[in-house]
């Protein structure tokens, strides 16, 4: 999957979590200026992101996951092997 490919899906995963409108979103979106991206938002956005990847994210990961741009970076890296 392409990173292009990576963003857009997370970013409607992102948008179903939140409740935000897919096109208010933009791969620089963070948690600062997302509406409804707070910590249970971040709970279902996490959950979505696993079931739909199949992968897992550790409590340390999920902590430092603050942007559209953080999440993609992990599952990308996750893809790689890392």
């Amino acid at each position: 999957m392409t990173s292009d490919a990576v963003t857009e899906k997370v970013l409607t995963l992102l948008a179903d979590a939140t409740g935000t409108a897919r096109d208010r979103l933009h791969p620089g979106a963070s948690r600062a200026d997302t509406p409804g991206w707070d910590s249970l938002g971040s709970l279902g956005f996490i959950a979505l992101v696993e079931e739909e990847f199949h992968v897992s994210i550790l409590t340390e990961e999920a902590m430092e996951i603050r942007s559209v741009k953080d999440m993609e970076r992990l599952l990308l890296g996750k893809a790689a092997g890392g």
